[in-house]
């Protein structure tokens, strides 16, 4: 006869910590010559807790960008955090037309259950 013993343990599964990234305005004007600003937000989703950093790309060539206050933040649940980034362009007709401008959030943060 075999004797058999079963103990039992709880597993609970959360999900994936995250956050999520918005900008008030999807598109906009500026004249060769102008500084454009556009505002962003990352706020935690799931208890995210960690730096997330900023990144802009598809700008007009020879552009300077800048953030503010800075292109680097910390947030937890419950602590949404904007900046601005500003787009410089320079003042060169040959600069004229319709860019996507993207705007990434990126964190290499992961703080799990």
């Amino acid at each position: 006869m075999a004797i058999v013993k079963t103990q039992h343990f709880t597993l609970t599964v959360f999900s994936v910590p995250d956050f999520s990234l918005v900008l008030p305005l999807t598109s906009g004007t500026a004249y060769a010559g102008q500084t454009i600003a556009i505002g962003a937000t990352v706020e935690s989703i799931d208890q995210f807790s960690g730096e997330v950093v900023f990144s802009v790309s598809g700008y007009p060539s020879g552009s300077v960008v800048t953030y503010f206050p800075t292109n680097t933040v910390t947030i937890a649940p419950g602590t949404p955090r904007s900046i601005q980034v500003n787009i410089a362009i320079p003042a060169d007709n040959a600069l004229v037309g319709t860019y996507d401008i993207a705007i990434t959030a990126e964190s290499t943060v992961y703080n799990g259950q």
